[in-house]
């Protein structure tokens, strides 16, 4: 089953019946129906959802369908009959067919219908490549359903795009990514010398972060650059002292790994509160005291009480490495060798704790803003920063949030407490200097968590090269989830367009695919093939991506499912109106689609339907076991949804095999394999 298949029995709207929707083109052919006649040769025809009035060419009977060849879309729809014969003949598509200079084969017939039954308008030129690429790849559905999707989407009719989709629909990207990994890392183990190239360690760094693997090399865990943007981060945050030295950080955040040791599995599991082996705290004790001497007495205090427990030794994680990080004990010759290697070890562990933790609570306080929301937030946050704004001045900027979504935006990053604050200011028509002054300072904190697109990217990269996934913790399944999503969205090359990126660029910065092609340039023979592989299924993906017109909007996501243990891509379909004054899809009004192939439970899918910020939940699997589970989580999710101000009313269970009996479509073309192994996989 595809995901669309759902999607398209409950849609959020329906289309509009302006015929401007449909985009028509001279020389294009369309089936229609008449509905009815009108003097001076014109007429409503039925086409698909819409009605239109067009000026006929030739003659018609009420109540009958035909294939209509557009003649002019200037003013009028001016349409033609293609042949006498009505679209309830057999002959109909025969005739069609015959005019168009195509084969009538069991592939073209095939494929033209559903062309016709769907309404998705063609030209002569179209019907020509299209009989093109069944006599080259072949007429079998899957390359059909290629074929519609191009026709539909309206994507240029060139082998590039053909192979792109097609490569994304045989294998998908994960399974791509693993192929050319497994052919490098074989490549790196051939050269004995570790003479491996630049652009072979930066294209294994990007797929170990996608699919969660370990690297085979022992490159550095971020650059130079990269881990000079992090410090920079963390110092205008507050985590890092301004007294750092950047060198002594990158050298430990080189030597950082996602390995865990005591320390860092301790730190990771928030519900652990035992203590860490005394000895471990014993063999630290010592080491630490000698260097006592070279710290203030308030550091000092801090760094020997830290060790008296492991909960006061998290609790005090930030003031310890800060002191461990300017404290130059690294150069101090009371320290022996070993002393110094425990040092390095703790002060490493200390500080990627530190920094794990920071940063997934940075990520999560992103704001969901768009170009438009980030220029009146900034604008806000600037004049009511200066302090010295008119009465007049001030009403203007609490109509701002008024007039646009920004404080429900809001609410997903501050408490209620302080959402409170700012609606207490709003509703005051004459808010004090003090009133204005505390909001400038709430939101001027809120501000300064806002990454930018390069600290974005390095958080991530960090975070999915560090923070080992526990299966255990939902925190850490969610926290990983979201973050490879938006890592793989501005990494991957799925937004990029396929060109050579110009060589004054900083590599380091290049997307997986700008890599990739890169790649193909300078090593033809050395894995060009799987790389040129995953640029097509890349391709693919970026083209499936988005999908609009005027009032719908619909996102398709494709990633690895590696790093959750799952052998097949995640897919996650995005649907539903768009907002008035944005592109953005109504979260008041949407759809949200999760297939997933999951090890134990096979091919799951999971329809959210939103309707004035109602939720229902449906999923679709064929082992009807489950369904005391989703009632056991029900109760955990409606808590959930009512914290992000949405209502659960339903969730229901269905089977694959009733959805199909009610639905026409088959699975036959379906990419996903069944499996029917017991079990259970991942609380969704």
């Amino acid at each position: 089953m595809n995901m669309h298949t759902i999607s398209n029995k409950s849609p959020v709207t329906k289309s509009s019946n302006s015929a401007s929707n449909m985009n028509l083109r001279s020389g294009q052919m369309i089936a229609g129906k008449v509905i009815e006649i009108f003097p001076n040769q014109k007429a409503r025809i039925q086409i698909g959802g819409m009605q239109v009035v067009a000026q006929l060419e030739t003659a018609l009977s009420a109540k009958q369908g035909y294939i209509f060849q557009v003649v002019s879309t200037a003013n009028t729809l001016h349409l033609k009959k293609v042949s006498d014969v009505s679209l309830e003949s057999s002959q109909s598509l025969e005739k069609m067919l015959q005019q168009l200079g195509v084969s009538l084969t069991k592939s073209t017939e095939d494929l033209f219908s559903q062309l016709i039954s769907k309404n998705i308008p063609f030209t002569k030129d179209d019907a020509q490549m299209l009989t093109q690429f069944l006599d080259k790849y072949g007429g079998n559905s899957s390359n059909r359903d290629i074929l519609m999707s191009m026709m539909e989407k309206k994507l240029p009719l060139t082998d590039q795009v053909f192979r792109a989709l097609q490569g994304m629909q045989q294998s998908g990207v994960g399974k791509e990514m693993n192929t050319l990994l497994k052919q490098l890392n074989s490549l790196v183990g051939q050269q004995s010398n570790g003479n491996t190239s630049q652009l072979t360690n930066m294209i294994l760094d990007k797929l170990n972060q996608f699919l969660g693997t370990s690297p085979v090399n022992s490159s550095p865990l971020l650059t130079k650059k990269n881990s000079e943007v992090l410090f920079q981060l963390l110092q205008r945050t507050g985590q890092v002292n301004s007294d750092a030295p950047l060198e002594k950080f990158q050298t430990l955040v080189g030597q950082m790994t996602g390995n865990k040791t005591e320390f860092t599995q301790y730190f990771s599991n928030t519900n652990n509160h035992n203590p860490l082996p005394l000895n471990k705290l014993e063999e630290l004790r010592p080491v630490i005291a000698k260097i006592l001497p070279m710290l203030t007495a308030g550091d000092a205090k801090i760094l020997q009480n830290s060790l008296l427990n492991s909960q006061m030794l998290m609790d005090n994680n930030q003031s310890v490495s800060n002191i461990l990080l300017k404290t130059s004990w690294e150069s101090s010759s009371f320290l022996t060798p070993i002393d110094k290697a425990m040092m390095q070890q703790f002060t490493k562990e200390v500080l990627q704790t530190h920094i794990q933790d920071n940063m997934r609570s940075l990520l999560q306080a992103q704001l969901p803003f768009n170009h438009n929301d980030v220029k009146r937030f900034n604008l806000i946050v600037r004049r009511l920063g200066d302090g010295n704004q008119p009465a007049n001045m001030i009403q203007d900027l609490k109509n701002m949030f008024t007039s646009s979504d920004l404080l429900p935006k809001l609410t997903t990053v501050i408490s209620k407490h302080e959402i409170e604050v700012i609606q207490r200011w709003i509703q005051n028509s004459a808010s004090s200097v003090t009133q204005n002054q505390q909001v400038a300072e709430l939101l001027q904190k809120v501000n300064l968590q806002q990454l930018s697109q390069q600290e974005a990217n390095v958080v991530r990269e960090f975070m999915l090269k560090t923070d080992q996934m526990m299966s255990f913790d939902s925190r850490s399944v969610k926290d990983h989830f979201v973050t490879l999503v938006k890592q793989f969205i501005h990494t991957s090359g799925i937004q990029d367009e396929v060109q050579l990126v110009k060589q004054s660029e900083e590599q380091e910065n290049f997307s997986l695919k700008q890599l990739l092609i890169q790649g193909t340039q300078q090593n033809t023979d050395i894995a060009g093939d799987k790389m040129m592989r995953l640029i097509n299924t890349l391709t693919g993906t970026q083209l499936q991506m988005l999908n609009q017109d005027q009032s719908l909007s619909q996102i398709n996501l494709h990633f690895p499912g590696d790093k959750f243990g799952l052998i097949e891509d995640i897919r996650i379909q995005f649907e539903g109106k768009k907002k008035e004054d944005s592109k953005e899809i109504d979260p008041d009004y949407c759809r949200v689609l999760f297939h997933l192939n999951l090890n134990n439970l096979g091919e799951t899918m999971i329809a959210m339907s939103i309707q004035k910020r109602v939720v229902h939940l449906s999923v679709y699997n064929d082992h009807e076991e489950i369904k005391p589970v989703l009632s056991l989580f029900k109760p955990l999710l409606k808590e959930k949804l009512v914290n992000l101000n949405y209502q659960l009313t339903t969730v229901t269970w269905k089977s694959f095999q009733g959805m199909n009996e009610e639905n026409p479509e088959t699975r036959e073309n379906n990419p996903y394999v069944q499996r029917r192994v017991e079990g259970i996989d991942y609380r969704v």
